[in-house]
């Protein structure tokens, strides 16, 4: 879930800069290596090793700082 930071599409290969669920990666993505990249990155990120590392992460920050848990 994305906090905060600024989006720039000021490269002349870029069209669009935005956030946007990967559920709709297939249909925002021009390109199959870019589509590869992000599945790459997401299988990455939600595998246990890396869940469990920024779970521990998280509950060592506590509530409230950057990175730790926050209430919505």
């Amino acid at each position: 879930e994305a906090s905060g930071g600024a989006l720039s599409d000021e490269d002349v290969e870029v069209t669009e800069v935005a956030w946007f669920p990967l559920t709709e990666m297939d249909t925002r993505l021009a390109s199959a290596d870019e589509r590869r990249l992000v599945r790459a990155a997401h299988d990455v990120i939600n595998s246990p090793g890396v869940i469990a590392e920024l779970r521990s992460a998280q509950d060592a920050a506590g509530p409230g700082s950057p990175g730790g848990p926050t209430r919505a």
